[in-house]
């Protein structure tokens, strides 16, 4: 379909009418805009974005959304939890769902006041933060607070005498939600964050990234891997340096012979609704290993 483009190159295999399938509206659409570059007002789109409005796993997610409140666990439904909160409205981020649905910035309101610490700061979980500014919450105090605490991380990663020693993996996460501010929102200390954080990823030994990031989960929810790191560099436009083909080397590596590659964790354990169940090839996994791949060519 697309061999003739450097960056479909790699690929053992054409996934492209298999991911373009009517099963799955949320990832018909994203292949149409963000992989094939399809305009908006095309009518293949419009149409896509017509299904991806009827898709029924958001409104399943937010049917079972507790009133005034957010979600449980698959462990205890009846019992909304901050950390269950985050976790769906990480998924319905990734859906594309509206930031301004009443629900969602119900669910998102109530998450903040349950997350916030003992000491007024918020230690939000990457994903969480990563979800928040994905739905347009950057003027939130308390996003900014954990935007601000965020950062801070990212610059005291491995600083002598840190009361935590983190390395490059645990401040993928904070990168990834950060990468969300607009431009205008990103104040001198936080883009230095930002750029120091980005630095740290592209310098990873890449060579021996350890096995357990090479088993990808979807949503981003718990522990980065090497498709967060990946697509958190193509979200900066950092995958053009030809340094960072041996990252690229690897994820291609990790597909299967049609060109597809896998799904290790699906969160099941978390999420009332997985977005995907766990096997040998994933169309989210699929799907996310070409935005990264797309995001190597100019």
């Amino acid at each position: 379909m697309l061999f003739v483009s450097k960056w479909w190159r790699p690929l053992k295999g054409d996934p492209a009418s298999w991911l373009l399938d009517d099963d799955n509206p949320a990832i018909r659409y994203a292949m149409l805009t963000d992989v094939l570059n399809r305009q908006t007002d095309t009518p293949v789109v419009r149409e896509a974005r017509g299904a991806l409005a009827r898709y029924d796993l958001p409104r399943r997610i937010l049917a079972a959304q507790h009133p005034d409140r957010g979600w449980g666990s698959p462990a205890n439904p009846a019992m909304p939890t901050w950390q269950a909160t985050a976790d769906h409205l990480v998924v319905l981020a990734e859906l594309g769902a509206p930031g301004n649905d009443e629900r969602i910035a119900t669910a998102a309101d109530w998450a903040l006041d349950q997350a916030r610490a003992p000491d007024g700061d918020y230690d939000l979980p990457g994903a969480f933060l990563w979800a928040l500014l994905r739905f347009g919450y950057h003027d939130d105090p308390r996003v900014r607070r954990a935007s601000r605490r965020a950062a801070k991380s990212l610059v005291a990663r491995g600083a002598p005498g840190a009361l935590i020693q983190r390395d490059v993996w645990d401040g993928v996460p904070a990168v990834w939600a950060l990468l969300q501010l607009p431009q205008s929102e990103r104040w001198p200390g936080l883009e230095a964050a930002i750029q120091t954080g980005l630095a740290d990823i592209e310098h990873m030994e890449w060579a021996s990234v350890p096995a357990a990031r090479l088993a990808f989960g979807f949503p981003h929810l718990g522990e980065a891997d090497l498709l967060l790191a990946l697509r958190t560099l193509a979200q900066a436009g950092r995958l053009t340096d030809e340094r960072l083909q041996p990252a690229i080397d690897l994820l291609a590596a990790q597909q299967t012979e049609r060109g597809r590659w896998p799904l290790a964790r699906d969160h099941r354990e978390r999420l009332l609704y997985p977005m995907e169940a766990a096997g040998p090839e994933s169309k989210w996994s699929t799907l996310n290993a070409l935005r990264v791949l797309r995001a190597t060519e100019t």
